[in-house]
């Protein structure tokens, strides 16, 4: 994709096929782009508007949960590869109708030169504006990295249970087009037992009661952790990103308060050591030495909170 028109081309139309955004077709020439859709599949168009590009997200309310996270997750990746000064605007389309020229036209008016991507259907857009939920710092508030997901009734309990201090640690999974719950621990468990309990495959969701000693006080938090494999399949990493919202969001409406968020790039990085680290910062000392960086996915957590 470049700003220069030597090209001639005007659209292009991609779609996910197997992980991977594939060329469908392109055009010289304005098209109608409902005429270009399948009936119930997503897809994407690139339009030449002016000097720049215009990503357009088509994904119908239809849709599983799943591939409408997948879309989500890997509009905002293709236009920052593409380049954001070469796609300057994103639009996200769930009905045939909003595909028409004029409504393509005003959406590309009204949205110049920002991004907003959104997966949610009509009836999840009004549930959020009704709840008026403030996300955690470090997770998109716009949505543009986030879609609502549903709880199966065993996770729903589970949490109302570490609630009631009954659980002191869950492991969340996605299941389908809900959030499942894979394990859960009633006894009091240290991080490294509890560590040995999470696949190191695939991205897991992790909430659990952490004991704290420091300085003679022992201290209970509640720790969400979000852990994303460098090793597993980049689908999963997309489609487990898109939720880590909904599930601390989720949690919070069944009153779990979470009182550390963190991200983890594998398993072996969860210990205790860390976890109080990240609760009770060490100390910095005035003399600094070099130290070599961590390859990504090694070392601290990242805090998103």
């Amino acid at each position: 994709v470049s700003t220069q028109s030597t090209w001639g081309i005007r659209l292009i139309q991609a779609e996910i096929v197997s992980e991977q955004v594939v060329f469908v077709s392109k055009s010289e020439e304005e098209v109608d782009l409902s005429s270009l859709i399948k009936d119930g599949n997503p897809t994407y168009f690139l339009i030449k508007a002016e000097d720049s590009w215009v990503l357009v997200s088509y994904v119908p309310d239809t849709c599983k949960v799943r591939q409408r996270m997948l879309y989500a997750s890997t509009a905002d990746h293709l236009r920052k590869t593409l380049g954001t000064t070469n796609v300057t605007t994103a639009i996200h389309c769930t009905d045939k109708a909003e595909l028409s020229a004029e409504s393509i036209r005003q959406a590309i008016q009204s949205k110049k030169g920002g991004s907003d991507v959104d997966a949610r259907t009509r009836a999840e857009i009004e549930k959020d504006e009704n709840r008026k939920q403030v996300v955690a710092e470090g997770v998109s508030k716009s949505y543009v990295h986030s879609v609502q997901i549903a709880f199966s009734e065993a996770a729903t309990v589970a949490i109302k249970e570490m609630t009631e201090s009954k659980v002191h640690a869950i492991i969340l999974a996605l299941e389908d087009d809900k959030i499942g719950l894979e394990a859960k621990i009633e006894e009091p468990i240290k991080v490294e037992e509890l560590a040995t309990k999470i696949t190191n495959k695939e991205p897991r969701f992790v909430i659990f009661r952490f004991e704290a000693d420091r300085e003679e006080e022992s201290t209970t938090h509640n720790v969400f952790v979000y852990l994303c494999p460098e090793g597993c399949k980049v689908k999963l990493r997309m489609v487990y990103s898109t939720t880590k919202a909904s599930v601390i969001s989720t949690a919070s409406d069944l009153g779990l308060n979470l009182d550390k968020k963190l991200e983890y790039g594998e398993v072996s990085d969860l210990t205790s050591e860390g976890i109080l680290n990240s609760i009770y910062p060490p100390e910095v000392q005035d003399s600094k030495k070099f130290s070599k960086p961590a390859r990504p996915g090694k070392g601290k957590a990242r805090v998103t909170e």
